[in-house]
C-alpha cells in the first residue's frame, strides 16, 4: 500500500514520540530533558496519545539497510581506469567493525559473519531509538514507500 508523504510524516512524528517515551522509561533521557533550575521539579507532561493502528503501518514500511565495508575518494580519471580484476585499497583494517547504514546515516556497527551460505552482520553497537528514527525519517521523507501487510 503506497502512503503519501504527509501521512508518513505524521506517522514518523508518532514514532518519534514513542521513542522519546521509551528513552525516558529506560532512563536514557538526555541532560536536556532534566530540569534547568534547582527549584522544585515539575512533572513531565504525558506524551500525546499515539494512534496504534498508524504506528503499525509505520513499522511495516520497508527501507534499505546497507552494511558499509569501507569508503574512499577517487579521481574520476582513476574510476574510469578501473577494470575487472583491479584492486581498490581502503585505509581500514580488515578486522574493523562495519557500519550499519540507513539513508547514508550510520545507526550501528558490527562484525561480518557467515549465516549458512549468506553474509550477515553481528551487531556490536547500535544507536538509540531516537537516532534510528531520525535516520529512518530522512530515509523515507519525500518519497513514496510501500508497506507490507504482514
Amino acid at each position: 500500500m503506497v502512503r503519501a508523504r504527509d501521512e508518513i510524516d505524521v506517522l514518523l512524528n508518532d514514532t518519534q514520540r514513542l521513542a522519546a517515551e521509551a528513552e525516558r522509561q529506560l532512563g536514557g533521557g538526555s541532560a536536556a530533558s532534566a530540569p534547568a533550575s534547582d527549584g522544585p521539579a515539575r512533572p513531565i507532561p504525558p506524551p500525546a496519545p499515539v494512534d496504534r493502528r498508524r504506528l503499525r503501518q509505520v513499522l511495516r514500511i520497508e527501507v534499505p539497510v546497507i552494511v558499509e565495508l569501507a569508503q574512499r575518494s577517487m579521481r574520476i580519471g582513476q574510476v574510469m581506469q578501473l577494470t575487472a580484476g583491479a584492486i581498490v585499497e581502503f585505509d581500514k583494517p580488515a578486522d574493523a567493525d562495519l557500519n550499519l547504514m540507513v539513508n547514508n546515516k550510520c545507526i550501528g556497527q558490527g562484525r561480518a559473519v557467515k549465516v549458512g551460505e549468506n553474509f550477515g552482520l553481528s551487531i556490536t553497537s547500535i544507536g538509540t531509538p531516537r537516532e534510528k528514527i531520525e535516520a529512518l525519517s530522512s530515509s523515507i521523507g519525500g518519497r513514496k514507500v510501500e508497506t507490507r501487510n504482514e
